[in-house]
Protein backbone atom coordinates (compact mmCIF):
# COMPACT_ATOMS: atom_id res chain seq x y z
CA UNK A 1 0.00 0.00 0.00
CA UNK A 2 1.18 3.37 -1.08
CA UNK A 3 -0.34 6.64 1.01
CA UNK A 4 -0.08 9.60 -1.34
CA UNK A 5 0.11 13.55 0.62
CA UNK A 6 -0.78 16.51 -0.95
CA UNK A 7 1.98 18.95 -0.61
CA UNK A 8 -0.08 20.88 2.07
CA UNK A 9 -1.10 17.73 4.65
CA UNK A 10 -0.60 19.65 7.16
CA UNK A 11 -2.92 22.41 6.91
CA UNK A 12 -5.66 21.21 5.20
CA UNK A 13 -8.52 19.93 6.73
CA UNK A 14 -9.89 17.20 4.63
CA UNK A 15 -8.88 15.39 1.52
CA UNK A 16 -5.12 15.37 1.62
CA UNK A 17 -4.81 11.81 1.25
CA UNK A 18 -5.35 9.24 -1.32
CA UNK A 19 -4.29 5.39 -1.05
CA UNK A 20 -3.56 3.03 -4.14
CA UNK A 21 -0.64 -0.03 -4.54
CA UNK A 22 2.40 -0.22 -6.23
CA UNK A 23 3.72 -4.17 -6.91
CA UNK A 24 7.02 -5.47 -8.21
CA UNK A 25 7.11 -6.41 -12.09
CA UNK A 26 9.92 -8.82 -12.43
CA UNK A 27 9.59 -8.75 -15.69
CA UNK A 28 9.79 -4.92 -16.00
CA UNK A 29 12.52 -4.90 -12.87
CA UNK A 30 10.53 -2.43 -11.76
CA UNK A 31 7.66 -0.89 -9.37
CA UNK A 32 4.22 -0.09 -10.99
CA UNK A 33 1.58 1.79 -9.55
CA UNK A 34 -1.94 0.57 -9.62
CA UNK A 35 -5.29 2.48 -8.35
CA UNK A 36 -7.71 0.14 -7.61
CA UNK A 37 -10.19 2.90 -6.66
CA UNK A 38 -10.65 4.08 -10.08
CA UNK A 39 -9.11 0.40 -11.98
CA UNK A 40 -6.46 2.71 -13.29
CA UNK A 41 -2.27 2.21 -14.43
CA UNK A 42 -0.32 4.73 -15.66
CA UNK A 43 2.29 3.81 -18.50
CA UNK A 44 4.79 5.73 -20.49
CA UNK A 45 5.22 4.00 -24.00
CA UNK A 46 3.30 0.75 -22.84
CA UNK A 47 5.58 0.98 -19.76
CA UNK A 48 4.34 0.76 -16.39
CA UNK A 49 4.82 3.78 -14.15
CA UNK A 50 5.19 4.06 -10.22
CA UNK A 51 3.90 7.00 -8.76
CA UNK A 52 6.95 9.15 -8.41
CA UNK A 53 7.27 8.44 -11.98
CA UNK A 54 3.72 9.23 -13.06
CA UNK A 55 4.38 12.52 -11.47
CA UNK A 56 7.37 13.07 -13.15
CA UNK A 57 6.48 12.27 -17.16
CA UNK A 58 3.37 14.53 -16.39
CA UNK A 59 6.00 17.19 -15.25
CA UNK A 60 7.57 17.05 -18.14
CA UNK A 61 4.68 16.53 -20.52
CA UNK A 62 5.60 13.24 -21.76
CA UNK A 63 2.74 11.26 -23.17
CA UNK A 64 1.08 9.07 -19.88
CA UNK A 65 -1.46 6.48 -21.39
CA UNK A 66 -4.01 5.10 -18.28
CA UNK A 67 -4.80 1.59 -19.07
CA UNK A 68 -7.47 -0.92 -17.26
CA UNK A 69 -7.90 -4.54 -16.81
CA UNK A 70 -11.93 -3.85 -18.58
CA UNK A 71 -10.52 -2.34 -21.65
CA UNK A 72 -9.99 1.41 -23.06
CA UNK A 73 -9.88 4.47 -20.82
CA UNK A 74 -11.59 7.16 -22.80
CA UNK A 75 -9.76 10.53 -22.83
CA UNK A 76 -12.04 12.44 -20.57
CA UNK A 77 -11.75 9.73 -18.17
CA UNK A 78 -7.93 9.86 -18.46
CA UNK A 79 -8.44 13.95 -18.35
CA UNK A 80 -10.60 13.25 -14.58
CA UNK A 81 -8.12 11.25 -13.27
CA UNK A 82 -5.04 13.45 -13.92
CA UNK A 83 -7.18 16.40 -12.46
CA UNK A 84 -7.90 14.35 -9.18
CA UNK A 85 -4.71 12.56 -8.36
CA UNK A 86 -2.21 15.04 -9.53
CA UNK A 87 -2.36 16.84 -6.41
CA UNK A 88 -1.53 14.04 -4.27
CA UNK A 89 1.90 13.32 -5.91
CA UNK A 90 4.08 15.32 -3.61
CA UNK A 91 4.35 12.86 -0.45
CA UNK A 92 4.27 9.31 -0.77
CA UNK A 93 4.57 6.94 2.54
CA UNK A 94 4.62 3.33 2.80
CA UNK A 95 4.77 0.82 5.55
CA UNK A 96 8.45 -0.97 6.10
CA UNK A 97 6.33 -4.28 7.25
CA UNK A 98 3.68 -4.63 4.16
CA UNK A 99 2.67 -8.25 5.49
CA UNK A 100 -0.83 -8.45 5.46
CA UNK A 101 -0.49 -11.21 8.38
CA UNK A 102 2.60 -10.12 9.92
CA UNK A 103 4.86 -12.40 12.41
CA UNK A 104 4.84 -13.13 16.07
CA UNK A 105 6.00 -10.02 17.51
CA UNK A 106 6.22 -6.43 16.51
CA UNK A 107 6.07 -5.01 12.93
CA UNK A 108 9.33 -4.10 11.32
CA UNK A 109 10.50 -0.88 12.44
CA UNK A 110 13.56 1.16 12.08
CA UNK A 111 14.82 3.62 14.38
CA UNK A 112 11.27 3.38 16.30
CA UNK A 113 9.31 4.49 12.99
CA UNK A 114 6.36 2.47 11.00
CA UNK A 115 6.76 4.17 8.00
CA UNK A 116 8.96 5.38 5.06
CA UNK A 117 7.88 8.74 3.51
CA UNK A 118 9.61 10.19 0.20
CA UNK A 119 10.33 13.71 0.91
CA UNK A 120 11.04 16.14 -2.48
CA UNK A 121 14.87 17.52 -2.48
CA UNK A 122 14.37 20.71 -0.47
CA UNK A 123 10.89 20.09 1.34
CA UNK A 124 10.56 19.00 4.44
CA UNK A 125 8.13 16.63 6.01
CA UNK A 126 4.99 17.33 7.14
CA UNK A 127 5.19 16.57 10.84
CA UNK A 128 0.96 16.16 11.22
CA UNK A 129 -1.67 14.90 8.68
CA UNK A 130 -4.66 16.89 8.02
CA UNK A 131 -4.01 19.24 11.09
CA UNK A 132 -4.68 17.05 13.77
CA UNK A 133 -3.10 14.03 13.07
CA UNK A 134 0.66 13.24 14.05
CA UNK A 135 2.99 11.91 11.86
CA UNK A 136 5.40 10.62 14.25
CA UNK A 137 5.78 6.92 13.17
CA UNK A 138 8.05 8.43 9.99
CA UNK A 139 11.46 8.37 8.93
CA UNK A 140 12.18 10.45 5.53
CA UNK A 141 14.23 9.99 2.93
CA UNK A 142 15.03 12.05 -0.68
CA UNK A 143 16.43 9.14 -2.25
CA UNK A 144 14.52 7.45 -4.48
CA UNK A 145 16.87 4.04 -4.21
CA UNK A 146 15.95 3.85 -0.59
CA UNK A 147 11.92 4.15 -1.03
CA UNK A 148 12.08 2.15 -4.65
CA UNK A 149 14.28 -1.24 -3.98
CA UNK A 150 15.32 -3.67 -5.86
CA UNK A 151 13.30 -6.60 -3.96
CA UNK A 152 14.89 -9.40 -5.84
Amino acid sequence: MLALKTQDAKTRRAGAGHVLTEVWLPEHRKWAMLDAQFDLMPTLHQVPLNAVELQAAWAQGQPVSLIRACGPVAPAQQRAYRRFVQRYLHFYEVAFDQRQTPLPGAPVRFGGNSRLMLVPAGSKPPTVFQRRFPLDYLLSTSSLADFHPNPE
